[in-house]
């Protein structure tokens, strides 16, 4: 999908803050969540899966189509390490078909990644290193197999 620069960072922004009250939303910070958004937008609901799924496919294809674009680049960025703050994102991000392009395309060096601006580049590897840390721990597999595909760039 083709969207401008300006239009991807406004969407942007609207799922950056959705995300952080919606998805997966915190029993200790919305203790009266009503039943119904909880059904849909609760920690391992299917609907749940779909739409982070969702959003992290945007935020690949705005940081692989977009490197350059350093608002939508930024911003893009400040939503995944948002996200990623976030324990029960982080420990499902890991899981989304966006996540895996984002780490393939980290791990190779891939010109679009290396090309991003310095500060949407940190937080980018922040998302990804607390994504790998904490998100895949009941997997040691695909933990080690992470933690080599952000390190070996950094090793090479």
């Amino acid at each position: 999908e083709t969207l401008s620069p300006y239009i991807a960072s406004t969407l942007v922004w609207f799922l950056s803050r959705w995300g952080a009250t919606y998805l997966m939303p915190s029993e200790w910070e919305y203790p009266r969540i009503s039943q119904r958004l909880w059904a849909v937008f609760g920690q391992g609901t299917r609907s749940c899966a779909e739409l982070l799924n969702a959003v992290v496919e945007k935020a690949a294809a705005n940081i692989l189509d977009w490197p350059h674009s350093f608002e939508v680049a930024e911003k893009t960025a400040d939503m995944l390490y948002g996200l990623a703050k976030m324990p029960k994102i982080r420990q499902s991000i890991g899981k989304t078909k966006g996540w895996m392009l984002l780490l393939e395309a980290y791990s190779k060096q891939h010109e679009r990644i290396v090309g991003l601006q310095p500060s949407a580049l940190s937080k980018l590897t922040k998302a990804i290193c607390l994504s790998i840390a904490e998100g895949i721990v009941d997997e040691p597999q695909k933990q080690r197999r992470g933690f080599f595909l952000v390190v070996a760039p950094i090793r090479d």
